[in-house]
């Protein structure tokens, strides 16, 4: 078994996925695997057969279920998705694989840079409010005034760039094919949590960030995701308290 797997979901845009796939395979430390999971026809342009595994879902396939079809089809102890628009930078995996070493912590989110601007932070992971709303932690910020910033517990990783151990994904049964992956991430952290295990930011582990990768495009499905996630977890962090904040959350996603 590998020690790691890299799970390369390919969307609709080529440019975006070829991009990640080269960062990940130039700066990919020797001992791990990469997997690209695709749900149109792939032809392979670049004869990657050798070094990469594909992956082929149905063509109907939610970004969510793609997900789990590539860690499905993983062997490594700990499963890393990074998205198309999002870039690997030299040893980004070493460090986020060392936070694995204490046992509570199932979940790693790197350091999410602007791609243009590496002092600009786009996600030092998620955090999620009593009244439901998920927030990506640190965005907007500056690197070089970021110390308190990054000491911050974090909820979990953005899907879009995440390190997650294989047991605790088997355990929750994957990430939720019902939501879209804005709100799966946040939903699968919360549920790690509720069974007594942490997820950590390691700010020694960089990726930069295009602005398409993380910019979440408002819709009814989405809001539909994010009404899921609330309901299927309001009672873990009180009732009372949740439902008396949701509606001020709404509002804020609404405006």
């Amino acid at each position: 078994m590998s020690r790691l797997s890299i799970i390369i979901p390919l969307w609709a845009d080529n440019e975006l996925f070829e991009d990640t796939l080269a960062s990940v395979l130039q700066n990919r430390p020797a001992e791990s695997e990469v997997l690209v999971v695709h749900s149109l026809p792939y032809d392979d342009p670049y004869g990657l057969q050798g070094e990469v595994q594909f992956v082929q879902t149905s063509a109907n396939a939610s970004r969510s279920r793609m997900v789990n079809a590539g860690c499905h089809a993983s062997g490594g102890e700990i499963l890393h998705v990074i998205q198309p628009g999002i870039l690997a930078c030299d040893r980004w995996v070493e460090a986020a694989l060392r936070s694995f070493d204490d046992p509570q912590v199932c979940a790693v989110a790197p350091l999410a840079v602007d791609a243009e601007d590496a002092e600009q932070i786009v996600a030092a992971g998620l955090r999620y409010t009593r009244g439901g709303r998920r927030l990506r932690h640190g965005v907007g910020s500056k690197l070089s005034k970021s110390q308190r910033v990054l000491r911050r517990a974090i909820g979990g990783p953005a899907l879009f760039a995440g390190f997650y151990r294989r047991w605790i994904w088997e355990a929750i049964g994957g990430f939720c094919e019902r939501l879209d992956v804005d709100s799966a991430d946040i939903d699968f952290a919360l549920s790690l949590q509720s069974l007594g295990y942490r997820s950590t930011l390691e700010p020694d582990s960089v990726v930069r960030a295009t602005a398409a990768a993380v910019d979440e495009a408002a819709s009814f499905g989405s809001g539909c995701s994010a009404e899921r996630v609330f309901w299927r977890h309001a009672a873990t962090r009180g009732w009372l308290g949740s439902l008396m904040l949701h509606p001020w959350a709404v509002l804020g996603s609404v405006l």
